[in-house]
């Protein structure tokens, strides 16, 4: 690790400290840019003006026709707590301002005229994706507006707006790059201080403060449509307490300098792969067993239909079941999913696929075999998912890619393996034996992964 000692410009520090700040603070300041006490003035009066924020004026029209003409909208969120502190200001100051107009006459109160929607992370992954833009649509809403994501989700925005629905993107990420090219979603608003052409000065901006921003915005617009004056305006800055720990740094810090990119030799040389790290090794054995587990029955069932005299038709369809059982649970899963913890689950998953596949050795009949085989596809549907969404929150943001991979290795080799080793036991052991010797393994697996479960809740509780 390079320790980088920053220069502290003599007149900023003595600037700062002749104004009665802290010596030791002053430092910190002015080695970061700040060169005056006035810089670190956090009041309302000190917020950068929403009219430098590029296209917030043409969000607070767009909303604004909205909320006067009754037109349902849907807040597309982002599940962490950006995205849902953001997704709570949109909500609530949308229906503060609908309130109001309410209030002054201007039409009737409408219940559930602005609604909202947090994707699952395992489901539906990040962004404005075309299947949201769908379900958006089925909702009834007119008017799409996402908070803190859209600006790279290039089809979602094209799927909503070919559904008939206007889209406001407000985010604070960058863009998407295609062939070095930034490419941002056609036929929408967008409001993002990091998109091309922004000049608002505050870059380092959270998405829950340019919704705020977008809402004073819309404010200032009914306000100069009549609908209320200085006086009888709502007060937005109620949500502040929702804003403030993520805004707050918009509000201070200056835009952050573009620093070079460092040099090759900079990387770590002797970085070790992610399968070595010991952190990793139960998520991995899960990985493993997982694949194994599918790949059992799917090897066994002709052989286990070859002695039992079943047709070629009725075996396909024992292996069909699995993949069916996995469609079904995946395809009802947003109705359940969020309130299942992961590692229990997989651990409920390894035990159950090894007590099925201890009654698939006593199952005498075609039916009972479909059975077991759509129970076994039912329980990997939600684990397989599971572990890949473990992998992605077990590691740093710039080796996701490699933990991707280093998946995709691990399920590539328990495929390559599971068949070789099941050939053999079946040849050396039988069919029955070597079920149960598969259904002993996943069980140890299974009860590893309970002691995993139990240590991580152990963690959370200290």
């Amino acid at each position: 690790m390079k320790i980088i000692n920053r220069d502290i410009p003599p007149r900023a520090l003595w600037t700062l400290e002749q104004a009665g700040i802290h010596p030791l603070l002053a430092r910190l300041y002015a080695a970061r840019g700040m060169a005056s006490a006035d810089e670190l003035d956090d009041s309302l009066a000190r917020l950068l003006p929403p009219a430098t924020l590029t296209h917030a004026d043409a969000a607070a029209r767009l909303l604004a026709d909205a909320l006067t003409q009754g037109t349902p909208v849907c807040i597309v969120a982002d599940y962490d707590c950006d995205g849902a502190t953001a997704c709570a200001v949109g909500l609530r100051g949308l229906r503060m301002l609908e309130a109001a107009l309410a209030a002054h006459g201007q039409r009737a109160p409408r219940p559930g005229l602005i609604s909202y929607l947090v994707p699952d992370r395992v489901t539906d992954g990040y962004g404005l994706t075309p299947a949201l833009a769908l379900r958006v649509a089925a909702t009834g809403a007119k008017l799409l507006v996402t908070v803190d994501n859209g600006i790279a989700s290039v089809e979602g925005v094209q799927i909503a707006r070919e559904l008939g629905m206007q889209v406001l993107v407000t985010d604070h990420h960058l863009p998407a790059i295609l062939n070095g090219q930034v490419v941002l979603p056609a036929d929408c608003t967008i409001v993002n201080p990091n998109q091309p052409g922004c000049t608002f000065e505050s870059k380092a901006i959270a998405g829950v403060g340019v919704m705020f921003y977008v809402l004073l915005a819309l404010r200032a617009e009914l306000r100069n449509r009549g609908i209320f004056d200085l006086k009888t305006q709502p007060k937005v800055d109620t949500l502040l307490p929702l804003v403030a720990c993520l805004l707050s740094l918009g509000w201070t810090l200056p835009t952050p300098a573009v620093l070079p990119e460092p040099a090759a030799s900079a990387q770590p040389a002797n970085r070790r792969p992610l399968l070595l790290e010991r952190p990793m090794w139960p998520l991995a054995s899960a990985i493993v067993l997982l694949t194994l587990a599918g790949d059992v029955l799917i090897f066994l069932s002709p052989v286990i239909g070859q002695q039992q005299g079943l047709s070629a038709t009725v075996v396909g369809a024992i292996v069909s079941a699995a993949a069916v059982g996995g469609f079904v649970v995946r395809l009802a899963s947003g109705l359940f999913i969020a309130r299942l913890p992961e590692w229990p689950y997989i651990a409920a998953t390894l035990l159950a696929c090894a007590a099925l596949l201890l009654l698939c050795t006593q199952a005498a009949s075609a039916a009972a075999l479909l059975l077991l085989s759509f129970l076994l596809g039912a329980f990997l549907g939600l684990a397989q998912p599971m572990t890949q969404s473990l992998l992605h929150l077990a590691v740093p943001e710039a080796r996701v890619g490699e933990a991707l991979g280093a998946r995709l290795a691990l399920v590539g080799g328990a495929q390559a393996a599971g068949p070789l080793l099941l050939g053999l036991g079946a040849q050396q052991l039988g069919i029955g034996a070597t079920l149960a010797l598969a259904a002993l393994v996943l069980g140890v697996g299974g009860l590893s992964a309970l002691r995993t479960a139990a240590t991580l809740r152990a963690r959370r509780t200290r």
